[in-house]
């Protein structure tokens, strides 16, 4: 089997489980997440953290903005560019900055104030799946596989996930980047 079709066939299976959580399996299993995230030194360094707004049943990493905003760090979240294939953009989102949906579903800022990639110093990553190796299984866009190549080498990149999120190997392709971490609600890998 080819290694798109290994991907789809893997997205579609632990999209099935991951989609069958509760509401309070996910904000059980997001705050523990969320405490593993506070006790990481790499973030209490950072000062430009990309994060994510959850889409489905995606680890709730919202839960760690207020947070983030109380010890004076700069959220960022990624907008997708409507018109270019796979390009996204970070961009400063604070709190009580207005929202709407982009053409996924997923939440945006209405105001989009652009960061460059090379100024962030700390992304949390969501995933359909990961590996022992670090390695992503995203959507299948290619969004932030790009995003992430145009990056600092320093910058480092955590995947987040639910423990069911995570296999022994995925297939990989060489734009496919991976990760520096990964954290479960069993901490980090």
């Amino acid at each position: 089997m080819e290694i798109v079709q290994k991907k789809q066939e893997l997205r579609k299976q632990i999209l099935q489980k991951r989609n069958c959580l509760f509401a309070e399996d996910i904000s059980l299993k997001s705050a523990r997440i969320v405490d593993y995230l506070k006790q990481m030194p790499i973030l209490a360094k950072a000062q430009m953290i990309m994060a994510y707004l959850p889409f489905a049943s995606e680890v709730d990493v919202a839960i760690l903005f207020p947070y983030l905003w109380q010890q004076g760090k700069t959220v960022l979240v990624p907008v997708c560019d409507n018109e270019k294939k796979s390009v996204m953009y970070a961009c400063r989102y604070q709190q009580g900055d207005r929202l709407q949906k982009d053409h996924y579903g997923i939440w945006e800022p209405v105001n989009k104030k652009v960061v460059l990639p090379v100024d962030i110093d700390f992304i949390l990553v969501p995933g359909v799946a990961f590996d022992k190796k670090y390695h992503r299984l995203g959507y299948g866009g290619g969004y932030y596989d790009l995003f992430l190549s145009q990056t600092r080498k320093e910058t480092q990149k955590i995947g987040l996930a639910y423990a069911m999120q995570i296999t022994e190997e995925l297939p990989v392709r060489c734009e496919d980047i991976a990760m520096d971490g990964v954290i479960t609600e069993d901490g980090l890998l």
